[in-house]
């Protein structure tokens, strides 16, 4: 994933989400945090006339609270933006980047995490 604005691919060993089931794991979002496992409470996914596609999760982990929205636009083809705004008031991060699928994907991981 890559901030909205910055040019050029996105370095996806920095940057990093992977949902599964009620569980979001996390690389790069937090400065100083190489991997964080996130409990998600709250799951809605929308698909407008167009096709673009809007996710909104909400999230809880140690060094992490808050709120994740991932927009998948379709003229933008296999590309996500994604929005991480915390419930404690820091501000929010954003990323961009391909969506890949886990055996492709360049990251950190965890023993015995998907």
């Amino acid at each position: 994933m890559n901030n909205y604005g910055g040019g050029g691919e996105p370095n996806y060993v920095t940057d990093f989400l992977s949902y599964k089931e009620d569980t979001l794991i996390v690389q790069g979002i937090i400065p100083g945090r190489d991997m964080q496992t996130l409990k998600v409470s709250e799951y809605n996914q929308v698909t407008d006339k167009k096709g673009n596609v809007k996710i909104t999760m909400h999230v809880f982990g140690f060094f992490i609270s808050g709120k994740i929205d991932i927009s998948l636009k379709k003229a933008d083809g296999n590309v996500a933006y994604i929005i991480v705004t915390r419930y404690n008031k820091q501000g929010s991060r954003r990323f961009w980047g391909r969506v890949l699928p886990r055996s492709e994907a360049s990251f950190y991981k965890l023993p015995g995490k998907f």
